[in-house]
């Protein structure tokens, strides 16, 4: 839970970082660069803890610090994204861990590999003018996809923050 709070922190202070009109582009780089150290302390952590727990499945830490591990493991590498996916799945599929949980690691990986176009729509690029961008890589499907996660339909997440597809 302490890996929660300082991962949610510095999400809070970036944010604010990100909206400033004052800082350039390039000092908003730089912090968004700062906070890698944090995550990567984090993410060690979380893989230690595995390593001697097993995965945070619900029935065994609750459902705060189920949900803690799946933020911090949104915030990992690409690395450990891969290697620890297939956990979370097998987590999932176990139901010890929100079905959603996995969709939002999938697309964060699939951004994290080049690949633009993601399954649920779940990961999106930030434009300077702060569009969020989306491509689905199936569209016809793309609320089934949605739907079989728990994750709400594509018109309704569209409609929290202004996106374009």
């Amino acid at each position: 839970m302490e890996m929660k709070v300082s991962d949610q922190a510095l999400r809070v202070v970036m944010a604010i970082v990100q909206d400033s009109e004052v800082l350039s582009d390039s000092s908003k780089s730089q912090a968004w660069k700062a906070s890698h150290p944090i995550d990567s302390v984090n993410t060690q952590r979380l893989i230690k803890l595995i390593a001697a727990f097993g995965y945070p499945d619900i029935d065994v830490v609750g459902v705060d610090a189920n949900k803690a591990a799946w933020l911090i493991f949104q915030h990992s590498d690409k690395d450990v994204k891969e290697i620890y996916l297939p956990m979370i799945k097998a987590s999932c599929d176990r139901g010890q861990t929100p079905m959603k949980y996995y969709a939002y690691v999938h697309d964060r990986l699939t951004t994290q590999s080049g690949i633009t176009e993601t399954k649920y729509c779940c990961a999106g690029r930030k434009e300077a003018d702060g569009v969020i961008w989306f491509r689905a890589q199936n569209k016809n499907c793309l609320n089934l996809y949605r739907e079989s996660v728990g994750l709400p339909p594509w018109e309704e997440y569209r409609r929290e923050e202004p996106c374009r597809e």
